[in-house]
């Protein structure tokens, strides 16, 4: 099988294809809802022995982003909680499908039932028909009352009653309620696998109680990409990274990002590697090689903490998600960019061939590409000067009109005035010759 080829197929499922990503495993059993932990960790365990990096070093780009998508993926399928939500979802899938099945569409019902009631109540039918007419041609005066017909049904046969639905509407209502159940049903499941931030506690108060000393002792818990060992933190980092809080862990050397049931774990006696999954944590185990029973301490944390642990994996998950939309965008103009490049490089090939510009029809001879180039930014310029020209046009119409009334009014305006001051100088003339 083409390694390569596995690899990109990981990749392009999606975030939430879980089980389709284990499923790829060649030559063993697709992963469900219903498979136990063993058999998906056989799954795992054979992808990640395919797509290492150390594998594909050199054959493929992303082959780290391949392995963590993979761990990413046994780290959901191997969570109870998650488990629990994909069974319910599944149930609740088949039993729609399975209701619409059984239930026949109405009008292929009523068909039925039309079918049937002619077959067995048709002679009758008509033969009442025809004593109807009958009577009304005798005592036309007289009109059939409708109360009778309920009386005439009473010769059919008893087997009428089988198909005549008088819980029809009571049935409806039953179906309604059920699709509203269902509906509500799935709301709930949105919902719990929706992406809302969740609250954090702020509740200080210790859950449980101390659990170390003697059989209990701490494991070894390695890297499962470059196997380097990994130290908690704190005490309580130990008890949210093996307990069924899941808290997840950066590598220190790889950066690979893992859990309790991708980690490599060893025996504290003898180093013998070991299986191991949240469910175990309350749990006490023998060791296959030394015979020796150990389990795991608890550190007593607080509900603070293990909402914490939440927030931090829907942060990571939403900023991942971000990350790819950006990376689809930025793909997409990729493409828009490569199509403009394609036509340009069409448009210097024609040029070059027929010594002709293909945008001002001009000849040319050399310095193609820069012709075409010079002739493209002419065509957006004369486009956005064309538009710009319009836009001028329409704003300058108005202009026009206020000046014309501006001038009429200040023509008729020192038409006036010069008569006021005849008038003052007439009254002037007179006053000095009186004076005089």
């Amino acid at each position: 099988m083409d390694v390569v080829a596995l690899a990109q197929s990981i990749l392009d499922c999606g975030e939430r294809d879980v089980l389709q990503v284990l499923s790829l495993a060649p030559g063993l059993p697709p992963v469900s809802a219903e498979t136990p932990v063993a058999e998906a960790r056989r799954n795992y365990m054979r992808l990640a022995g395919l797509v290492h990096p150390d594998k594909l070093q050199g054959r493929f780009q992303r082959s780290t982003e391949v392995f963590q998508k993979l761990v990413r993926a046994f780290e959901l399928v191997v969570d109870p909680k998650y488990r629990k939500q994909l069974l319910s979802l599944q149930a609740k899938e088949a039993k729609k499908k399975a209701d619409k099945k059984a239930q026949t569409p109405p009008q292929l019902k009523a068909k039925q039932l039309t079918e049937s009631a002619k077959q067995i109540t048709g002679p009758k039918a008509t033969a009442t028909v025809q004593q109807f007419a009958d009577s009304s041609k005798t005592k036309p005066n007289r009109a059939a009352p409708k109360k009778k017909q309920p009386t005439k049904r009473k010769h059919a046969p008893e087997d009428d009653d089988d198909f005549i639905d008088y819980d029809e509407d009571e049935d409806e209502d039953e179906d309604d309620d059920e699709d509203a159940s269902v509906d509500l049903d799935e709301e709930d499941m949105d919902l719990a696998f929706a992406d809302k931030e969740p609250s954090v506690s702020t509740s200080r108060a210790l859950l449980g109680t101390r659990r170390t000393g003697g059989i209990y002792r701490d494991t070894t818990v390695s890297c499962p990409q470059c196997r380097t060992p990994w130290t908690p933190d704190y005490k309580q980092h130990y008890s949210l990274f093996m307990g069924p809080a899941g808290k997840k862990v950066h590598c220190e050397t790889c950066l690979c990002r893992f859990g309790c049931a991708t980690a490599l774990h060893a025996c504290p006696h003898c180093h013998r590697s070991f299986d191991y999954d949240a469910s175990m944590y309350d749990t006490v185990i023998q060791c296959d090689g030394c015979r020796k029973t150990f389990g795991f301490p608890y550190y007593p944390v607080n509900q603070h903490l293990i909402d914490q642990v939440k927030f931090d994996e829907w942060r990571e998950r939403t900023e991942r998600e971000k990350a790819r939309e950006r990376e689809e965008r930025a793909a997409r103009r990729r493409t828009t960019d490569n199509n403009a490049s394609e036509e340009f490089d069409a448009l210097v090939g024609e040029c070059i061939v027929n010594e002709t510009c293909p945008l001002c029809k001009r000849a040319v001879s050399v310095r193609h590409r820069q012709h075409v180039e010079v002739c493209l930014k002419n065509k957006g310029t004369d486009n956005a000067a064309s538009t710009a020209m319009s836009t001028a046009v329409i704003t300058q119409k108005p202009t026009h009109k206020n000046t014309a009334v501006a001038k009429k009014s200040s023509t008729r305006k020192p038409a006036s005035k010069p008569a006021k001051k005849a008038k003052k100088r007439r009254r002037g003339d007179d006053s000095d010759s009186e004076d005089e």
